[in-house]
């Protein structure tokens, strides 16, 4: 901005300070300034008083170049914008805070809840939402004093200007002048420039000013200094070939924008007749192209009926010159929405032309070919019918197209279409309830001024009921090496688009692919989603709670590039990659946020519909609703960013960000598919809600944990006490407080509740299911899969305050049924045994052997030969633990601090230790060891029961306690005389009975324990659990929280141990992802990087990766879908990965944790259950051998007063792997696949392998 004057400097700061004043806090950069004109050009024999002028200045923009002065015959069409009366008060109505008696935020400091008395049609939670106002109200609400119309035409007169439109509330005079006459009424001079990218022109003064006694009547005049063009916002391409899956990991963005440049060739997309009854998006979204149906399935319409046909309407705009070709549109439904190609559609919707526009039917010239004029027309009504169908669809086409062309006598190009078409449409009694545009250019090409009015008028739109939909932009933060400032100083910024930077719309940003989804790229056009935040407008009151954290979190990055109090761009997120388009007859591909834009207005529509059809209002105005309860609709997305100004842009984070907003439209998250809805769950069911909090010093104790398990760090097995790991991980005060306050606005008192020894698990013993519904916005149903049934809901929110201080709400969607290793299999056709259906449970299939099988004659057991060999100590038929001990060198050792140790295993589901079973087997196998039987400790947890009477049918039909038992016997069997500690959780659950005697049993097993066994302050040495379920049945958050408790454990000294699965890399039917894709199966909490994962082998001499072809036994092992490889593995994977090369690509995560780290043997092991002898196989075996081992090497460092191991993984990877026998043979077969191979050094099938010699650890 410059300024205009000659010089009274104390006038200029006077009217400068007023002026900024009367802007207060919306900040809007109009600059006053004062101008003394000699003689002024007019057709008026009545001259304008010389006096004070204001006015505003711009240097020529980036890209522009000015030409000539604009010819003689240039009519200029002036849209004068008068000073509206009462917009602070539509303002008001809209959305902001009005408080009664003070000042305070709409959110108070700790971010708890709305502040009460919000007078707003917006805000869900207030008694006005939804009453939008009329026409008529707005029209009185805003129109402007009659003072300012006198003044403002008075002035045109006296200019000799006699003939002027105006808009229904007079607050928009618009007058057609010669170039000559609206310079000398606005002191200027117009001239022509040309855009040096594309050759666009305009008409244009970089330079205008008014009489001073308008100042504070007329807030905006143009066409003058703005160079908005409304550019279209999508990116054209070729059709693809397939979009093939990467090598199981997130993608890089060299790899995604390699395979976006590949050559294309024809698309075939999946049709209705061919998706499934219960269609997946998997299922109708190819990864080539997008469709209608795509849409539909992924953001979960196609089974809602419209029902509001005649009241309800979805708007669309083009400008341009873009207009909505009906044969085009009709060849696209035909191919792509049959049923809406049947109703007649592509005839059937109305067209409205605005200012001149053409509605043009016929084929398109070379001229409009060359500019791909209407391809953004069609791509934006073929979205919105094939989404929205059959909600009515109005179109307005706007006149006027660039370049412009000036000829005499024509009016011309004034190029300001937003304001015409603004004009135009708040002048209509009857709106639709939402409008799509897609249509937008950089910020800082319009003034603020500009800005300001065409935002209110967007505000208008809200007020009277209509939800604005508009495209967030398509180069990122800026184009490369564009993103300077156009106020002549050239300062590198990044480069917000507008109108998405207006408080008043929602802005839509744009994702690609299913699994990940994320933020928006391609390549191949140079498109990517937009994003940032405006330096016109400040960040509005509904953007608070959700954008000062991720701006916190950025903290230099991008410093001074962006303005960090502006409002936040885009709101949410919709898929924008690859949209069929049917244009100029022929078919094709666009990216960009004006595909994304126009599907989330369709998805809008048919919400309104729903609302209409139940007698309530439409949305309106979306933000203050999408901020708060609407979030619930909307799916996080984390992974991506939006590059630009030769910058990574910003990336896609948890919660809110600069690159996908709150997130994407929400995708059904089905429960897995073995298991069946019911029904809904009876309201007066009642849940133990557990509620993780935030562990906000979550970082600093796992860099403790790295640094007190690294055998090469000074602190190494420096173990953290149980004070010190609580006071790590506790959550702020104002976290508890925030939290506990909103469970009291449901009624959930805090002396109800119970918390966990670091407070950061609050749990409500006994909530009804009514209430867990409405305080999370939930819908909980039964679940069954065979005989055993679970309450879940498989979509849950949280209003956003919470967020960021909220981890997981359990029992919600975790199916997590846990199980033992050996647990529920699939049919794998014929064995060779003859077996055509798997077992429940490998232990359902062990084999009775002969009581004594595997017994050495002349071996006295209590006392055998330290020189006893694996070869003369093992029969491989029956594994019993004078095997074990010589296979691994522990035969001979003494345990000499079992007063200071102890070891000790899980029970779930009603599985039981035996003491009966386990003094046989210790009897028969390891006589010394027999008083053990009787000695170890029980820990009954939430009402479990660790059963010593005779086992019932239903615990025989079921093979319970087989498991129990199992763990038991080998670990005292390997690990005697160290002292045997056993945790018991929970009961079993019996079949679902919907009544009052149905039990509180939520069935989270991991969280009852891990919070009954962090409580206590002595701590077994090592942990060993043999109980897992495929990865996706448990949501993120929840596996996430568990597995942060695993590092508890490890930071206080304990070492956790687990299987590694026993089907592979997974049984048939589970080969699948969340979302349905051909997937291995990972496991957890094997997949966790806090415990140790370990495999099974079967034989001696080689040992080899276990199997049991008469079972379908394979020893697990694969790669996390949640949680990253941890950097102790990065050496050995990488190495693995490279040498199996291009195998299984596609079908596992290669980033991911890996895992078995170890391995066991865990094939043909004795155990005794129900006083019967027989082998089994399984990591469930393996797991607790290797357990057992870990005891006593705890043992020899405890009696040599060193500390025991605690989480292992950080030494096994750098020194302790040297103790390990590589197991080279075999595979984790499964998935109809050899799976993952065994090979020299560390691999999925056997991590480090074996253990060699004990006497290797020890000394």
């Amino acid at each position: 901005m410059v300024l205009l004057s000659y010089g009274v400097a104390s006038a200029l700061a006077g009217v400068a300070e007023a002026a900024m004043a009367r802007l207060g806090t919306l900040r809007f950069m109009f600059v006053v300034f004062l101008l003394l004109v000699g003689s002024v050009y007019t057709l008026s024999s009545r001259r304008e008083p010389r006096g004070p002028r204001f006015g505003e200045s711009s240097p020529t923009p980036l890209n522009w170049r000015r030409l000539e002065r604009a010819d003689d015959g240039v009519i200029v069409h002036l849209h004068i914008g008068l000073r509206q009366r009462s917009f602070d008060e539509l303002e008001s109505r809209l959305y902001q805070a009005r408080l009664a008696g003070n000042a305070e935020p709409m959110y108070s400091l700790s971010g708890r809840r709305l502040t009460r008395n919000v007078t707003t049609v917006s805000n869900p939670s207030h008694g006005l939402y939804g009453r939008h106002l009329g026409a008529r109200e707005v029209v009185d609400l805003l129109r402007p004093l009659p003072e300012t119309i006198r003044l403002t035409q008075s002035w045109l007169r006296n200019n000799g200007i006699f003939h002027s439109t105006h808009t229904a509330g007079e607050d928009w005079i618009t007058v057609s002048l010669p170039v000559r006459q609206a310079e000398s009424l606005l002191g200027c001079e117009y001239y022509r420039f040309v855009n040096s990218q594309d050759g666009d022109m305009l008409i244009r003064t970089l330079e205008w000013s008014i009489p001073g006694y308008l100042e504070g009547h007329v807030d905006v005049v143009q066409p003058t200094n703005s160079f908005l063009r409304a550019v279209p916002q999508d990116r054209y391409g070729d059709l693809p070939v397939p979009d093939w899956e990467t090598e199981g990991r997130v993608p890089t963005y060299d790899e995604l924008a390699e395979e976006d440049k590949l050559e294309r060739g024809h698309i075939d997309v999946p049709v209705l007749e061919d998706l499934p009854l219960d269609p997946k998006p998997v299922d109708a979204c190819n990864r080539l192209a997008v469709s209608p149906l795509c849409l539909r399935v992924l953001y979960g319409t196609l089974g809602y009926r419209p029902q509001s046909t005649r009241t309800n309407k979805i708007g669309v705009v083009n400008f341009l010159g873009n207009n909505n070709n009906r044969s085009d549109i009709a060849q696209y439904l035909a191919k792509y929405r049959p049923d809406a190609a049947a109703d007649g559609a592509a005839d059937a919707f109305e067209t409205v032309l605005v200012a001149g526009a053409e509605d043009q039917q016929t084929p398109d010239t070379e001229e409009q070919l060359e500019r791909s004029m209407g391809l953004e027309g069609a791509l934006d009504a073929e979205t919105l019918i094939g989404v929205g169908h059959p909600t009515p669809v109005v179109a307005w086409s706007v006149g006027g197209r660039a370049p412009f062309r000036p000829s005499t006598g024509r009016a011309t190009n004034a190029n300001e279409p937003y304001a015409e078409w603004l004009h135009h449409v708040l002048a209509q009694e009857s709106l639709p309830q939402v409008i799509s545009i897609s249509y937008a250019d950089e910020e800082q090409t319009v003034p603020p001024s500009y800005a300001r009015r065409m935002c209110a008028g967007f505000a208008q739109l809200g007020a009277r009921g209509v939800s604005v939909i508009v495209a967030a932009g398509d180069e990122g933060v800026g184009k490369d090496g564009m993103c300077f400032s156009n106020d002549g100083r050239r300062d590198r910024r990044f480069l917000p688009t507008f109108p998405a930077s207006c408080p008043f719309v929602t802005a839509v940003g744009a994702t690609r692919h299913l699994d990940p989804v994320m933020a928006a790229f391609d390549a191949r056009s140079g498109f990517v989603t937009g994003g940032g935040f405006s330096r016109y407008f400040e960040r509005p009151s509904y953007q608070d709670a959700a954008v000062r954290p991720y701006v916190r979190g950025l903290g230099a990055t991008h410093e001074g590039l962006y303005n960090p109090q502006g409002r936040g761009i885009p709101d949410v997120s919709a898929m924008g990659y690859h949209y069929m388009v049917v244009w100029n007859g022929t078919s094709h591909l666009l990216d960009g946020t004006s595909a994304s834009a126009p599907a989330f207005a369709a998805i809008v529509a048919l919400v309104n519909d729903a609302l209409l059809a139940d007698g309530r209002p439409p949305l309106g105005f979306l933000n203050p609703w999408l901020y708060g309860s609407g979030l619930s609709g909307l799916r996080d997305v984390t992974t991506g960013s939006n590059r630009g100004c030769d910058t990574l842009g910003f990336e896609a984070k948890k919660g809110w960000d600069a690159a996908t907003g709150l997130g994407t439209p929400v995708d059904r998250h089905s429960a897995p598919r073995d298991w069946v809805r019911v029904g809904p769950a009876p309201a007066t069911h009642r849940l133990r809600l557990q509620i993780g909090l935030k562990q906000d010093g979550f970082e600093e104790l796992e860099r403790h944990l790295w640094e007190i398990s690294d055998p090469f760090h000074a602190r190494f097995g420096q173990h953290l006490t149980a004070d010190q790991v609580n006071a790590l991980i506790q959550p702020s005060d104002d976290t508890l407080t925030t939290v506990i306050d909103w469970l009291g606005d449901h009624g959930i008192l805090e002396e109800e509740l119970e918390f966990s020894p670091a407070r950061d698990w609050i749990i409500v013993p006994s909530l009804p299911i009514s209430t867990a519904e409405n305080l999370l916005q939930a819908s909980y149903h039964v679940y069954r899969r065979g005989h055993l049934s679970l309450v879940r809901a498989t979509e849950w929110s949280l209003p956003l305050y919470l967020h960021g201080l909220v981890d997981t709400v359990q029992p919600t969607n975790s199916f997590f049924q846990i199980r033992a290793r050996d647990a529920v299999g699939e049919a794998r056709g014929p064995s060779p045994d003859g077996l055509d259906e798997p077992p429940a449970s490998l232990n359902d299939v062990a084999e009775d052997i002969p009581e004594g099988l595997g017994i050495l004659e002349g071996v006295d057991l209590a006392n055998p030969p330290s020189g006893l060999t694996a070869h003369q100590a093992c029969n491989t038929s029956a594994v019993t633990p004078i095997c074990l001990r010589a296979l691994y060198g522990t035969l001979s050792y003494k345990a000499q601090a079992a007063a200071r140790n102890s070891m000790a295993l899980c029970n779930y589901l009603g599985e039981f230790n035996n003491r009966s079973d386990i003094r046989h087997y210790l009897q028969v196998y390891r006589p010394e060891a027999v008083d053990a039987a009787d000695e170890f400790t029980i820990h009954e947890v939430a009402g479990a029961v660790n059963q010593q009477s005779p086992a019932t049918k239903f615990q025989l039909d079921h093979g319970q306690g087989r498991e129990g038992n199992l763990d038991a016997q080998v670990m005292l069997g390997v690990g005697f005389p160290t002292p045997l500690v056993t945790y018991s959780t929970e009961g079993d659950p019996p079949p679902f009975t919907p009544d009052s005697t149905f039990p509180v049993n939520t069935n989270e097993p991991f969280l009852t324990w891990l919070r009954y066994v962090l409580a206590q302050r002595d701590l077994p040495s090592v942990i060993s659990t043999s109980y897992a379920d495929v990865e996706y049945t448990v949501p993120a958050s929840y596996a996430r929280r568990v597995c942060q408790s695993f590092a508890q454990l490890g930071a206080r000294g304990v070492s956790v141990i687990f299987g590694s699965g026993d089907w592979g890399v997974g049984k048939p039917k589970e080969c699948h992802s969340s979302n349905g894709t051909p997937r291995f199966v990972a496991r957890f909490p094997e997949s966790c990087p806090y415990g140790t994962s370990v495999g099974a082998t079967r034989g001696l001499d080689p040992a080899v990766v276990a199997y049991n072809d008469r079972t379908g036994f394979a020893s697990g092992g694969g790669f996390s879908e949640y949680f990253p490889r941890p950097r102790y593995q990065n050496d050995v994977v990488e190495s693995y990965l490279s040498r199996l090369g291009g195998m299984h690509q596609g079908l596992y995560n290669a980033g991911g944790r890996a895992y078995p780290d170890v391995a066991a043997i865990g094939y043909k092991i004795v155990t005794v259950w129900n006083g019967t002898t027989k082998v089994v196989d399984g990591t469930s075996a393996s797991a607790p051998i290797f357990a057992g081992i870990v005891a006593l090497l705890n043992d020899a460092l405890i009696a040599e007063g060193r500390p025991p191991l605690g989480f292992l993984n950080p030494w096994l990877y750098s020194v302790g792997f040297r103790g390990f026998t590589d197991v080279i043979q075999g595979s984790t077969r499964g998935c109809n696949t050899s799976g993952f191979p065994a090979t020299q050094g560390w691999d999925v099938a056997s991590g480090f392998g074996t253990p060699v010699r004990f006497s290797r650890f020890v000394y």
